[in-house]
């Protein structure tokens, strides 16, 4: 078969134990119009394995063979004796040798690998574009250059994109106040900065870099790649790097403690021979360590590089460490007292005082019965997203405020600010049945194992079968957490993105979603007493996904969605229980006021003409005020 008939461009050989990190290559390869033969993907259950891999094999107009610390396993070495007779047979067959991060320096090739040239990861992450780059290089037999060429596309895009988003979105969000926050001389000198993702913590990290630096600090920032071999001992080589010491000599397996000393003894070599006194150690992504090394990074190595530094004379030494999901690590640092500091969401009002803010400084004008409806339609196409939102700020003109306009240009929007950023999160959750299962989850705003287990049962969900396993997966990869004051499982910014592209990719998938979970809601709902915990989250989920549900062409949107709230009403604090259902409708009302995702979409969704963020929300509250004269006359009448 001619090489340009073979339908793969790279067999894959691995050993089982770095099946996720050649899986992540994979992808990579295949959105780089590389089809890779992987063999997960491509071996047929009830086959012959060993027939599927010499079809593979010959099918493929290249071979990568990947090695790990686990070395070659015995797949793997009958995949590298076929591939070593086709290379004899085809001179022009690459055979490529890729060694993985964490590959030991002395692998042990055999001769006929150790004479190809290799494409190295060590000392890298999986994403390194060098390494990546000589990849496609060996696979379509080209020589690398001095490095892979950017297009022109890519580089308006990303210009476009990184001039609206990195140098105004920081202004755009109003993170400036916890900027000044943060730098404040009271402010403790330990700091877990904690959100989801999407809130903008890294940019707030650049910003904090940028101004303790302008102010005469030694900034260091890293931002750890997430990657299973990335250790205390990366992050202290990484610390090291950026002040230009030599690596300490410090012996294999040496403790968390002298690794923390040897940074220390670095950092405080660096001050005595410079003009800095101030220190600031910035760290994001801590959620993707290890948790036994977040654990000893905690109470190990940062205490132990403090200890070093308390023996010279500095000014001050501060820390702010970043991540999705790291509330519960400050009741486990022991050591040091880390201080929690959250995010806020960017909820309607937020967004709405931020426009304000970016037109005040931009000398620009909005009239006022427009300035509702355009925040509105901002936070609606984004999701809330800070750099699409500041984004589309920076692009704004007058012409906006047209509705026929701006549903011209939410597709100009969506191609140029929203879609990479989709892509890009995408990306980010491995392995690919996790990423089709939490797209499907994005139709749902809170969930729990019941939930899960009905998504299963239907067939919604077909990659898990076991609600536990999955809800286990989605916490590991801090995709979710849960939410504290319910105990269901809830993420925002990310979740919202990934249902406008089920909505625009997948809708039917997206409406079914829907209509399951309604009908879960529904049947939860007839079971429960105003006694059942939490069943006032079940009540406005019920409603949120009815919201969803409806149809823009649907008429007698708001007369019919009151119906709904009546049933649920009805449900939720039913008559012959007035006390304990007053309670309940009390916790409803009161959950409900402080939903500001509920209250926005139920005003954009059906909102008459413009949108106004106090109707028709306060048409709903009156109809639950209604209720309970109704059942408070009971009560009296009784």
């Amino acid at each position: 078969m001619d090489k340009k008939e073979k339908p793969y461009a790279v067999f894959l050989s691995y050993n089982s134990e770095d099946s996720e990190a050649v899986e992540q290559i994979a992808q990579y390869l295949e959105k780089s119009n590389l089809c890779p033969w992987l063999d997960k993907w491509n071996l047929i259950p009830g086959q012959s394995i060993v027939k599927g891999i010499e079809d593979g094999l010959g099918k493929s107009s290249s071979c990568a063979i990947f090695i790990g610390k686990n070395g070659f396993g015995p797949w793997h070495d009958k995949e590298k004796e076929i591939a070593s007779i086709q290379q004899i047979q085809d001179p022009k067959f690459p055979v490529i040798p890729i060694f993985l991060p964490d590959a030991p320096q002395k692998p042990g090739l055999p001769h006929f690998l150790s004479i190809n040239l290799a494409v190295d990861f060590r000392g890298k992450t999986l994403d390194d574009d060098d390494a990546l780059w000589r990849l496609e290089c060996g696979i379509r037999g080209t020589p690398p250059g001095k490095g892979r060429p950017p297009s022109e596309n890519e580089i308006t895009q990303k210009s476009r994109v990184k001039n609206a988003s990195d140098e105004h979105s920081m202004e755009f969000v109003d993170r400036i106040q916890v900027v000044d926050d943060l730098k404040q001389p009271g402010c403790p000198p330990y700091i877990l900065l904690s959100a989801p993702a999407g809130y903008g913590k890294s940019r707030l990290l650049k910003k904090l870099y940028h101004e303790f630096t302008q102010e005469g600090w030694l900034c260091l920032l890293l931002e750890l790649p997430g990657e299973h071999y990335y250790s205390i001992a990366c992050i202290s080589s990484d610390i090291i790097r950026q002040i230009e010491e030599d690596q300490c000599d410090i012996p294999d397996k040496t403790s968390y403690e002298d690794w923390g000393a040897c940074v220390g003894n670095s950092l405080a070599h660096h001050i005595g021979k410079s003009d800095y006194r101030n220190i600031l150690l910035l760290i994001d992504r801590l959620e993707t360590l290890e948790e036994s090394s977040l654990a000893q990074l905690l109470e190990s190595f940062i205490p132990a590089l403090q200890k070093v530094l308390n023996t010279v004379e500095y000014g001050q030494f501060r820390i702010i460490l970043a991540g999705r999901y790291i509330d519960r690590w400050e009741q486990d640092c022991k050591n040091l007292r880390f201080k929690i500091k959250r995010l806020k969401p960017f909820s309607f009002s937020a967004v709405q005082e931020s426009v304000q803010n970016f037109f005040e400084k931009t000398s620009r004008s909005m009239k006022a019965e427009y300035e509702q409806e355009f925040v509105s339609r901002l936070l609606a196409c984004t999701g809330g997203h800070p750099g699409c939102m500041a984004a589309i700020l920076h692009n704004f003109s007058q012409e906006l405020l047209v509705k026929e306009t701006w549903n011209r240009k939410e597709e100009e929007y969506y191609t140029k600010f929203i879609q990479p950023v989709i892509e890009d999160i995408r990306w980010k959750i491995y392995p690919e049945e996790l990423r089709r299962t939490f797209e499907i989850l994005s139709a749902v705003r809170r969930f729990h194992p019941p939930l899960l287990r009905w998504f299963i049962d239907k067939k919604i969900i077909t990659a898990y079968q076991n609600e536990y396993d999955l809800e286990n997966a989605l916490l590991q990869k801090h995709l979710i957490d849960r939410e504290a004051n319910t105990g269901f499982l809830k993420d925002g910014i990310v979740r919202r993105l990934l249902a406008i592209y089920q909505r625009k990719l997948q809708p039917e998938v997206f409406t079914t979603t829907c209509e399951e979970a309604i009908e879960f809601y529904t049947s939860s709902l007839k079971r429960l007493t105003p006694l059942t915990p939490k069943a006032e989250v079940f009540a406005i989920e019920f409603l949120f996904q009815h919201l969803q549900h409806l149809k823009s062409e649907q008429s007698n949107k708001l007369s019919d969605f009151f119906s709904v709230l009546d049933e649920i009403l009805t449900l939720l604090a039913p008559m012959d229980d007035m006390v304990n259902a007053l309670k309940t409708l009390d916790r409803f009302e009161a959950f409900i006021r402080n939903d500001w995702e509920f209250r926005f979409t139920l005003n954009y969704l059906l909102c008459q003409t413009l949108y106004d963020h106090d109707h028709p929300f306060n048409e709903f509250i009156e109809k639950i005020d209604a209720y309970r004269e109704q059942l408070q006359g009971g009560e009296r009448h009784a």
